[in-house]
């Protein structure tokens, strides 16, 4: 069998061809095209906007299990009051996170780890602010201020 000159480029034609499809598809798959490309300097900037968030947005491996109670109250709007009045907090303040949706303290009650923003209520305290080392509830019109622990 004898190769001619005509063969040898159309085979020559088809190795390149090929080898840029997938050197095309290789690049595709390596950068897509939806995803901008974002400099060191830009992300750096961004950073420094806000230095008490996270930059990744996942769950504190130091909190253990974080739940968030979305109903506090009783029908009336207020908390159902105890038999026994408290007169100090049952729960401990541990911290204060900041999102999006603005402070949240993060609050031990019976062995959980829950989340209140202010003006929602612990029990029968009010939560009337939040900071990064205390938080300050109300009881029956007397404030209450608790340190981080």
């Amino acid at each position: 069998m004898s190769y001619t000159k005509s063969t040898t480029a159309l085979l020559a034609v088809g190795v390149i061809a090929v080898w840029s499809l997938v050197a095309a598809k290789a690049i595709k798959w390596l950068r897509p095209s939806g995803e901008p490309v974002v400099h060191k300097a830009e992300v750096a900037d961004a950073r420094e906007d806000r230095k008490d968030t996270l930059v990744l947005d996942y769950r504190d491996p130091f909190l253990g299990d974080v739940v968030r109670v979305e109903n506090h109250t009783v029908q009336s709007g207020r908390p159902a009051m105890l038999e026994q009045p408290q007169t100090t907090p049952s729960f401990a303040f541990r911290g204060m996170m900041s999102g999006l949706d603005g402070k949240v303290a993060l609050v031990e009650r019976s062995g959980k780890m829950e989340m209140f923003k202010e003006g929602e209520w612990i029990d029968e305290f009010r939560v009337v602010s939040i900071s990064a080392t205390e938080m300050v509830v109300k009881r029956r019109g007397v404030l209450t201020t608790l340190d981080a622990r």
